[in-house]
């Protein structure tokens, strides 16, 4: 990867735009997934 960026913490990241990724951390990614689909219908 060329580009990274580091937050403090999970919480700070999804604020940001970002998600968890859907290879490292399945389980997470799988929850994120879940909320956007109730949160935007």
């Amino acid at each position: 990867m060329k580009q990274r960026v580091f937050f403090a913490d999970e919480q700070t990241a999804i604020a940001a735009g970002y998600r968890p990724c859907a290879v490292c951390l399945p389980e997470k990614y799988a929850l994120w997934k879940a909320i956007q689909r109730k949160e935007n219908g």
